[in-house]
Order: C-alpha cells, then structure tokens, then sequence
C-alpha cells in the first residue's frame, strides 16, 4: 500500500495528462497538455510533447483521459442544509420576507435541521456528508460548514473543500460572511467595515436585495439596495462587496454597482422556484459587474453547480442573453476566485497556482459546452491542493486505503485521509454518515422529543473539539478546551455572531430584515415527520425529478431543459404553472 497521503507539503511531484482548458482565454486549450504538479501547486503545464521540467524526469503522467478545469469555486451555498430533498414550493412569493415564515418551513427545513444540528453524532455526520455532495460534482471551494459553541464562540469546519471564510493561509484572504448588528444597521459604520475588507484584499459575502423587482409589497427587495445609499455621492458598496442573489435590482442599480466596484452571486434555480424570476444577469453582464455562480441550497437550489450552469444556460437561452459557454464556466472558475482576491492562486490552471482541478471525461468537442451538459457521472477526477479526492477506479486505486462510492451507477473512489482533523470526523466514513443520516431523518420525532427533555447525549454536541475548528487566524488562532460543544450555525434560522445582510434604514424602515421565526406553537416532536435523505447525485435521484417537475413557479423551458440536460423524459405542463 502507498505511503498515506495527506496535505500538499507532503505530497510528490506527479503529472496529469489530458486536455487542458486553463481559462486564461477561450482559445487557450492544449489538447493533448500535461500539469506539473509539486507540493500542492502547479509547476508547469505545457504540451505533452515537450521536454518536462526539472525534477519530473522519468515521473510517468497520469491519464486521465478527460478534460482538465480549474476545480470549482462556489461563493454561495448554504452547505449544512444539503442533506434535505427539494421543497415543492407552495406559492409564488414576492421576497425573501415570505416564504421563511410558511408554516412547512418550519415542518421541512428549519426544524429537522436544529435537531440535526444539536445532535450528537449527527454534526459530524452532516459536515462529511455535503462536504462529499459538493466534492463528487467538482466542487473544491465553497462556503464553509459554520459551527457555534455553548461558549458563544464561533468557527468553521475545516476539510476536504477548501472554505472561504477560514483558510489560514495568507495567500488566500479570508472572506466574510457575516457582519455585526451594529454594523448591519448604520451605512456609514457598514461601510466603513467594508473599507476594512477592501483594504485587506478580503471579500464579503452577503445576500442582498433578494426578491422580485417588482414585488407589490412596496419594492421590499430594492429598498434593500436603496438603503446601501449614505449621500448623492456615496454608496456603502465597494470591491469588497459581493452580494448574493440581487434579484431586487433594475435598472441603473447595476451601473451604481460597477461605479463602486461590486460583485454579484447568481444562483438562478432557486430564484426562479421561490420568484419565478432571477437576476437581471443582461444588465449586470452589460454594465460589466462581475457575475459568479452558486447553487445555493437543496431545498430550494441546484444539487450542485453542475446543475447551475445548466439552467443559467437555459436562462440566457429563454432570455436571449448573449452569454458564451465559456463565460459560464468562467462563472464557477476565475470569476469567482478573483472576487475573493484569489485569482494569483485559484480559479485558473497555470504555474505557481494551486493544483485544484475539475476532470470530466471525454476530450473532444467544444470543451466549455461539454462541461456545461456534464453531470455527475462525467466527472472523472477531482483534486484539491494536488491530492486526489475522488474520481474513477483507475485514476486513485494506487493511493490505498479508499472509500468506495457508486454515482449514476459508475464506480468510484473517495480518498478522506487528512491531516489534522478532529478525530471524530477523520474517523467517520462516508458510508457510515450516511448511514447516520438515513436513520436519524427517519427518527426526527423521537429525536427531537430527546432535545425538548434535555437529553444529554443529544445536547452535547461533540463534533467541534480541538482541531475540528479553529478560532481566528495566524497568531491568533486558539484551540478550544476539550469540554466544549459545537453545534451547527443555522445560518438561514437565527443569526448567532453575526448578520448575514445588511439590515439598513430606509425612509424610516429597516430593510432585510428577516421575517421573525414561525410561532414555535406545537413542540417539533409533534411537528416533525419522518424524511429521507436527499441523494447526492441529480442522476440517482427520482425523487427531486419528480418534485421538480410540479414546481409551480419553474418556467417551461428551464424545467424541460433540465429534464433534457439529464436524459430524462420531459413530463407534461402543471395544471397553472406559468409555462
């Protein structure tokens, strides 16, 4: 068996044969290129009919047989609530002030989620599970698993898929995703904070505006926007800001958001289920405002951003905006890396970057078209920092020591070793967190009965001890004492350490501010049913096809194009659906 391998440091020079797309340019495709890999970064990637550099004599390239892209770089995604099946939204709603208030919120989402959240056993079980989810569909950075504590003290999981808000790294700024109370109320102090981010080459990430623009709730959405503005002259926007969703923006909003810098997260599916419509992508892309893609979350959002890039391509398709395959795949890629301040690191395939890839079988064709029809089963290796994580038999069986895993019915490998790990997840296989997952959605009357009586071996949750989290950066960074208890930070339930918007004043109003918590009224042991587990994969999931396809607000042509994009039978239209 090969020595273990952990983190790039200690990883040996190794090279990846393939077609090379390192969206540096849509034209800059090697079709037959090799990628130098050395201590977790690229060294060279060249054509594989020149000499190899210095050190790489006599290093046999690994054929991957496939399309090599940059990993993924996802900027929103809720990740903790990727373990729940796809809602069948019962209504159109106008903004986010809505639908978190409907009663099966509370039955479907936010209740099964506290109780998984403030389980024993089931907090690991959850960080390895949708940290594998994002993994097998190319996925190599996205938005942390956030953890709070019974001491009030808050951190991120830290694993496989690099997280943007805690990287300890000083080559990779750390983003932020939530703002104090204080600031979130007073433009001027909100601004100021991201002066701070800016100045730092650090982003900050945060929903904004989200809702229709053209709510008849008194342009709830846009108010939210609206309230950024402190003078004639002055907006609390800067580089720094990346705001997720801005469905509520129109019109010169965008123009005001290029002036000063801002960014935009697209996540377009769960738009269109809660809304029935999305982002003003044309004028964004038209004013030059930087436009990355996420998938948001499974409740209401793509499994995956393989998923995303496929109905952001039937939207400007339905829409006729003229986007190119290969802007999309810049969406999931370089756009992204450099709206966080990474793109000297990530988001492109060239030397002295870090050696994160996304390989998708198949190496003819235009390559940008074929990762946007790509799915699960198509992607054939996924590295991150130079390690191999996941991909086909043949491209990780040398390693030892794997987890077997069956997407779309192919075979594949996951390699989960990692050092410096909380042992209680380093320990916990995939298999076996699923296994734990299934089982505890199938209980979570009983569990949740646990929790209302103060069951101890519920009420400690164990998953964030010692160096399953850490708190702070650098010199700063501290180890928890060995009696603390971690517990999931629900970002989309309560706001522990923090705002994840602005919640700004407005002509006397306060803006984003989210709706105040269902009514707890009946206890969740009474409430709660059991569910099952979502399936990792859209190709192995009949289930959300079958949801999806009775989604009321989900226009026509996105809905059968997903269903196409996926070899499935197209159904026919919903009795009142807007087709």
């Amino acid at each position: 068996m090969a020595d273990p391998i952990f983190d790039p440091v200690a990883g040996p020079n190794w090279v990846l044969n393939g077609r090379v797309v390192p969206m540096t340019g849509p034209n800059d495709t090697i079709d037959d290129g090799n990628v130098y890999i050395s201590g977790g970064l690229i060294e060279a990637v060249q054509p594989a009919d020149q000499p190899p550099p210095i050190g790489f004599d006599g290093v046999t390239p690994l054929r991957s047989g496939g399309t090599i892209f940059p990993g993924f770089v996802e900027l929103h995604n809720h990740l903790a609530y990727n373990v729940l099946p796809l809602w069948q939204v019962p209504k159109l709603y106008e903004h986010r002030g809505q639908w978190g208030s409907h009663p099966d919120y509370r039955k479907l989402i936010s209740g099964p989620m506290n109780v998984l959240g403030r389980t024993d056993g089931l907090v690991q079980a959850v960080v390895r599970w949708t940290e594998a989810k994002a993994l097998i569909a190319g996925t190599t950075t996205s938005q942390g698993t956030a953890l709070y504590s019974n001491a009030g003290i808050g951190g991120y999981y830290r694993g496989l898929v690099r997280n943007v808000e805690e990287t300890n790294d000083s080559l990779l700024p750390e983003a932020e995703t939530k703002i104090g109370d204080v600031e979130a109320k007073s433009a001027a102090k909100f601004l100021h904070r991201l002066e701070f981010q800016a100045a730092r080459n650090r982003g900050m990430i945060l929903h904004l505006a989200e809702g229709r623009s053209d709510d008849e709730e008194g342009d709830t959405a846009n108010r939210h926007f609206r309230a950024l503005k402190i003078d004639s002259r002055t907006w609390a926007i800067n580089q720094a800001l990346i705001g997720v969703h801005c469905t509520g923006l129109r019109g010169r909003n965008f123009a005001t958001m290029r002036a000063h810098r801002g960014s935009i997260v697209w996540s377009p599916l769960s738009n269109l289920l809660l809304y029935g419509a999305t982002t003003d992508v044309r004028r964004a892309l038209d004013e030059a405002v930087p436009v990355a893609l996420g998938s948001d979350w499974s409740p209401s959002g793509s499994k995956n951003l393989l998923m995303e890039l496929k109905v952001a391509r039937l939207h400007c398709d339905a829409e006729g905006i003229p986007v190119s395959d290969y802007e999309l795949v810049r969406m999931v890629t370089a756009t992204p890396a450099a709206m966080i301040g990474w793109s000297s690191q990530l988001g492109v395939i060239a030397p002295d970057h870090r050696a994160d890839f996304a390989v998708i079988s198949g190496k003819t064709g235009d390559p940008y078209r074929r990762l946007v029809a790509a799915t699960e089963p198509n992607i054939v290796l996924v590295v991150i920092n130079g390690v191999r994580r996941y991909g086909q038999v043949r491209l990780m069986n040398e390693l030892g020591d794997l987890e077997p895993r069956r997407t779309g019915g192919l075979s594949r490998r996951l390699n989960l070793r990692q050092d410096n790990i909380e042992q209680s997840v380093a320990d916990l296989s995939l298999g076996r967190a699923e296994d734990r997952l299934h089982d505890a959605l199938q209980r979570l009357p009983e569990l949740a009965h646990g929790l209302e009586h103060g069951s101890p071996q519920q009420l400690m949750a164990g998953a964030g001890r010692q160096a399953l989290v850490s708190v702070g950066t650098g010199a700063h960074m501290a180890t928890m004492p060995t009696d603390q208890s971690w517990f999931l930070d629900l970002d989309l339930d309560h706001e522990s350490g923090g705002a994840h918007r602005p919640k700004l004043m407005l002509d006397g109003l306060r803006t984003g501010v989210l709706p105040s918590p269902v009514a707890a009224g009946v206890p969740l042991s009474q409430l709660l049913e059991p569910m099952a587990l979502d399936e990792m994969a859209a190709v192995d999931d009949a289930t959300f096809w079958a949801t999806l396809g009775g989604e009321q607000n989900l226009p026509q042509p996105i809905r059968d194009g997903l269903f196409t994009f996926y070899g499935r039978r197209v159904p026919d239209a919903s009795p009142g659906s807007p087709r």
